[in-house]
């Protein structure tokens, strides 16, 4: 240990003297300094990551010099912007919004802003430090390159010093990612481990990094090679044919009926005209602020919910607008207004009026619906034949609602069955390449190794070994082997993981043990959301 502390203060010492040989000319600074002044020429906004916060700290101040209150930061601190004088907290909302007007077109952040600060109107991204964890970059990047973004394209900008083990990694990874795109589809599988191989090829000494950097590539190569699950080669594609129709109603349309009949909103109190914002207040004591328009909420996402499907309060307001609706602004329509609607799978609810003695209308859109409130005094009260006409129409429309449901389901059910299908051949055609390992160590049975008994050996392994091969016939799937790629694959392997056949298969045994789980979930699914006969059923009321 003594020795050790001696090396590590010998080396720190070199560090600190090659350190003030430098001075204080900081040549990636200097870099960033230049790229802006060119950038802005095009762009008016830019997004720079910092590793750390004290980077950050330290490129603010040589930044506020130059662009003063067009400066912002965002780091674990929270937000911070330049007020001519000193630095003041600011809340994401804030920052965000001023980034967004142009009142900032500078802005700092650590990787506190990869999460929940969504800048589409930011068209430049530069990683000043990059993260050993390449899925760290991609989180960086979504910060920009997402749906709204204004730009047609974004400018990324990596940083690294030359000769860093970051950058040789970087670069080769650079050279061969489009080869990792047409293998594997997406990268996660591979980048996920890119930073365990910087770590370890850090430490080493710089005459043996570029040997370990070689073995490292290869490594994560064969990790999922020409097997590689590719769901386009595996599963047919899918002519789902789509028919354009009018919206039955849109967020500013539901808005706009709101604001002007007051009896139905509800639970809604408005806050504030301008801004439609809301206060919602539901009868379980739930209560926030809330708007209809997405642009408010992008405005203002931490303080301020989005009142639209997938919210959990959405279905609860919908109920009591429903309940307005029926007893409140359209008590004037009662007998004029028929609702059919079928309770079961998939539920459907129409709406007729009677405009003439033998003519119905469906409502079909919010904006009909208003229409029939202000015109409601030249509509006829339903009679038993009227009554006969809607309910045939509704049959149909049932009847044809279902026929769709039950084919889109099908359709469902058959690309689950052949996703999981194709993973369950690539696992056992990886049960192929564990064989092949295994005769690697007897090189004398090499050479006798009868290869179109390659599923027996396999089979004989027992569970769930066995279970996937007869799970993969029941089905019909294909289970032969192509030995040529089979080889090529376990030959790139290190010799290392060759020699590892045990902890290698036990580690593929989990995983197609996972795979018949999901297999036994689908299966189970199928049996209980089994398509049943079409039965139209309804029941029926007036308003």
């Amino acid at each position: 240990p003594d020795i050790l502390r001696q090396e590590e203060i010998r080396a720190l010492e070199k560090l600190l003297d090659r350190l003030v040989f430098l001075g204080d000319y900081d040549s990636k600074s200097e870099q960033l300094l230049e790229d802006l002044r060119d950038i802005f020429q095009r762009r008016d906004r830019v997004l720079v990551f910092t590793q750390y916060t004290d980077t950050l700290d330290y490129l603010r101040e040589r930044l506020v010099k130059v662009y003063g209150r067009a400066v912002a930061c965002y780091s674990g601190r929270g937000g911070e912007m330049w007020n001519g004088r000193e630095w003041v907290s600011a809340t994401k909302e804030q920052v965000k919004n001023a980034f967004r007007e142009g009142e900032v077109r500078l802005l700092l952040a650590t990787d506190a802003a990869s999460e929940g600060l969504n800048l589409q109107t930011c068209g430049v991204l530069i990683n000043y430090d990059m993260p050993w964890n390449p899925m760290r970059v991609e989180q960086r990047i979504g910060r920009i390159d997402r749906i709204g973004q204004i730009h047609d394209e974004v400018w990324i900008y990596h940083y690294f010093y030359q000769d860093t083990i970051e950058e040789k990694v970087y670069r080769r990874l650079g050279e061969r990612i489009g080869f990792f795109q047409q293998v594997v589809g997406p990268l996660q599988p591979i980048l996920m481990r890119v930073e365990d191989v910087i770590q370890r090829l850090a430490v080493l000494p710089p005459k043996e990094q570029e040997v370990a950097l070689q073995r490292a590539l290869a490594e994560l190569e064969q990790e999922a090679p020409t097997l590689s699950l590719n769901l386009d080669e595996w599963v047919e594609p899918t002519r789902v044919k789509t028919e354009e129709a009018t919206p039955p109603w849109t967020p500013e349309i539901l808005e706009a009926w709101v604001r002007e009949e007051p009896n139905l909103r509800g639970a809604l109190r408005p806050l504030d005209p301008e801004t439609s914002r809301y206060e919602l207040r539901l009868p379980d004591g739930q209560h926030g602020q809330v708007t209809f328009r997405p642009q408010e909420f992008e405005a203002h996402p931490n303080t301020v919910a989005l009142l639209a499907y997938g919210h959990p309060w959405w279905e609860i307001w919908l109920d009591t607008l429903e309940s307005t609706l029926h007893y409140t602004a359209l008590g004037t329509l009662r007998s004029r207004l028929l609702i059919l609607r079928s309770q079961e799978k998939p539920p459907l609810s129409v709406w007729y009026v009677r405009t003439a003695e033998t003519e119905i209308q469906r409502v079909l859109t919010l904006d009909h619906l208003r229409q029939v409130v202000q015109e409601w005094a030249n509509l006829l009260p339903w009679n038993d034949d009227a009554v006969t006409i809607a309910e045939k129409d509704f049959r149909r429309l049932l009847q044809e609602h279902k026929s769709r449901w039950i084919k889109n389901k099908t359709q469902l059910v058959d690309l689950w069955r052949r996703s999981l299908l194709a993973r369950g051949q690539y696992l056992w055609q990886y049960c192929g390449v564990l064989v092949w390992m295994q005769i690697h160590q007897q090189p004398l049975f090499r050479a006798k190794f009868p290869y179109n008994q390659m599923g027996q050996t396999i089979r004989s392994w027992g569970e769930p070994f066995e279970h996937l091969w007869q799970v993969l016939s029941a089905e019909k799937a294909d289970t032969s082997f192509d030995i040529e790629t089979i080889q090529k694959i376990a030959q790139n392997a290190k010799k290392g993981h060759l020699e590892n056949f045990s902890q290698s298969s036990v580690s593929l045994g989990r995983r197609i043990q996972r795979w018949l789980d999901e297999w036994k979930q689908f299966q189970n699914w199928k049996t209980k959301e089994k398509v049943a006969q079409v039965i139209p059923s309804m029941e029926k009321f007036w308003i």
